[in-house]
């Protein structure tokens, strides 16, 4: 195998066409297209042979096209763009298979429109992008120990699927911008989380699913500002399904957590959960189910609200449990219109001592009766009487009083006691 020799002196709109032939390497750090007219390179399979460093390296070259390529065998990377920022890189149907550095990747490019792009191998990256912007769509990497890492940059990723063994299947950190639509992320074996967002700026994930990870589906930290999640799950991860640390702004809807936890794990298995400093959050129409520890579970400063939310028999009160819902911090809370229920005498809701919440139009359904200690305050239990006199004493006078606790007598009786006249059976449904 050879270099291709292409073309000395290349002008606009020229292909340099492998004829699906198999070459050593292919180096067009000199060669450059024009806006509007870019320097293709197709049909060929780069094959490094285990000396080659770098299957194809472009750097600052402009308005370059890569189509139907192959590359495999390099000791390095499979597309290397690195040095002086180039403009307009184009990628259709291209593959690597890559178990050293990097499948693809590229240093301060900016104008890339990449489709079809699959990426395996043991490596460490499979696409790292690194301060460079443009749109990938149709995007799988698998096998690396972080497949997929955008550093830096204004993205849009479309229809992603991404697992790793390694450390996490999907990371971006330092953006400025980045929508991404469609994205699984199997953490099977991975050892940290699904999803991990960090110091990330303007990002939107639409439709995402993060399961299997060592720790949690979905990790955003370090800063990150107004995150925003809509119609995601996560589910069977060892620690969270999704967590917040030190961001503020992260907004999750229309998201399910299910099944989240490991037990003998100190902590672990909340469907949310955010830390000290995580300010101005909203959670509107998720659902929390079977997670070990809690549903919701905001500690510390904390601060945000929570509307339409379900809660089906998050914790098990064999591991550690607390309640499905947690507030034990400092952090002001509102929530509103949600539902929290379980089957197994578990508590539904605890606050701390210090009370700054507004809870109202809620239900809350046990198998235990409003006279036993179905809630905690400030680590104590409480009945339905003492969760609604705690709250009223705090900065939230009268929550609770238009919520319902449901007692579940049986598999057909229920007993309904309203917040206003806590001791009093308001009706009964019987089915």
């Amino acid at each position: 195998m050879a270099g291709l020799v292409a073309i000395e002196t290349p002008t606009n709109n020229d292909i340099i066409n492998g004829n699906d032939n198999t070459f050593d390497t292919w180096d067009v750090r000199s060669l450059d297209g024009a806006s509007g007219n870019r320097l293709t390179h197709q049909n060929a399979t780069i094959d490094g042979g285990g000396s080659t460093a770098n299957g194809i390296q472009i750097n600052a070259s402009d308005y370059i096209a890569l189509v139907d390529i192959d590359v495999e065998n390099c000791t390095a990377r499979g597309l290397y763009s690195s040095g002086t920022a180039g403009v307009d890189l184009y990628i259709r149907r291209f593959t690597a298979d890559i178990d050293t550095t990097a499948g693809i990747h590229l240093v301060a490019r900016t104008g890339i429109d990449a489709d079809t792009v699959t990426l395996t191998g043991s490596g460490t990256y499979g696409l790292h992008s690194a301060n460079s912007s443009g749109d990938w769509v149709n995007l799988s990497a698998s096998g690396q120990t972080i497949p997929i890492r955008i550093n830096g940059g204004s993205n849009t990723l479309l229809n992603v699927t991404t697992s790793s063994a390694g450390q996490k299947p999907f990371e971006a950190v330092n953006t400025t911008a980045l929508d991404v639509v469609n994205i699984t992320a199997n953490g099977t074996g991975a050892t940290g989380e699904a999803i991990r967002l960090s110091a990330a700026l303007g990002v939107d994930i639409q439709n995402f699913t993060g399961y299997g990870a060592g720790t949690n589906g979905v990790t955003i930290e370090s800063t990150s500002t107004d995150a925003k999640l809509y119609d995601g799950r996560v589910y069977n991860n060892g620690a969270d399904g999704i967590q917040i640390l030190s961001s503020t702004g992260v907004e999750v809807h229309r998201s399910h957590s299910n099944s989240n936890g490991t037990v003998g794990a100190s902590s672990s298995g909340d469907g949310i959960t955010s830390h000290a400093g995580c300010t101005g959050q909203k959670f509107y129409f998720c659902q929390t189910k079977n997670n070990l520890n809690t549903g919701h579970a905001h500690v510390d400063t904390s601060a945000g609200e929570i509307y339409h939310h379900t809660s089906i028999n998050d914790g098990d009160p064999d591991n550690f449990s607390r309640a499905a819902l947690y507030l034990p911090g400092s952090g002001a809370w509102t929530v509103k219109n949600s539902i929290f229920y379980h089957d197994n005498g578990y508590a539904l809701g605890e606050i701390g001592a210090t009370v700054n919440h507004v809870i109202d139009y809620n239900c809350y359904i046990s198998n235990l009766g409003p006279t036993e200690d179905v809630f905690t305050v400030n680590s104590t239990g409480a009945t339905w009487t003492e969760w609604i006199a705690a709250l009223d004493a705090g900065a939230g006078s009268n929550s609770d009083d238009n919520s319902w606790f449901i007692h579940k007598v049986s598999a057909s009786v229920y007993n309904c006691y309203k917040g206003s006249a806590p001791t009093t059976i308001e009706r009964t449904l019987t089915y």
